[in-house]
């Protein structure tokens, strides 16, 4: 009895220095991982995050100088001056088509006309559309003091007719125009 008893100590003890040490390093091991996996997500997020920033401000410096473009073009300039005039009107209309297809960030141009009282859509079927949405838009860009207002996240279809979220970014590109 004595051999047994002795064999289940010296048996115990070895399993004893084997497993403890095992499973010391797996515990160390493993919280190791963990923490190194940690670091390297919330790095990624960081960078992700820095990325995702870089693009938006280029975004919004490309929608600013889009605004300044137009507000400094001629032909808007002349039918913000004379805006009866129909040529005019269809030379700012074809304009504002373009500078809408030369974006893939832009889905539509609205330009607000306060003396015509109408806005011109990149998107519209006709000339000029009822300026109410316009100059409702308008009057939430003064009453913020702002040069750009952020509206609601709307739902509207792409060009192929796939649905999509876009954001409004009013801005103001402000005439001066004498006389």
């Amino acid at each position: 009895m004595k051999t047994n008893r002795t064999f289940f100590f010296y048996f115990l003890s070895y399993l004893l220095v084997i497993i403890v040490p095992v499973i010391s390093i797996g515990v160390f091991s493993y919280q190791l991982a963990i923490h190194t996996v940690e670091d390297e997500l919330s790095q990624a997020n960081v960078l992700l995050v820095n990325q995702e920033s870089a693009s938006m401000n280029q975004v919004f410096r490309d929608i600013h100088s889009l605004s300044v473009a137009i507000g400094l073009d001629g032909k808007v300039y002349a039918y913000a001056k004379h805006a009866e005039d129909p040529y005019l009107l269809n030379d700012v209309k074809d304009l504002v088509k373009t500078w809408a297809s030369s974006s893939n960030l832009v889905h539509s141009i609205q330009l607000y006309v306060k003396k015509s009282d109408g806005m011109i859509s990149s998107n519209g079927l006709g000339g000029l559309t009822p300026a109410e949405e316009g100059a409702m838009t308008m009057q939430l860009l003064h009453q913020s003091g702002k040069k750009e207002l952020w509206l609601p996240t709307q739902t509207r279809t792409d060009k192929d007719g796939n649905p999509v979220q876009i954001v409004t970014c009013p801005y103001e590109a402000a005439l001066c125009l004498s006389g």
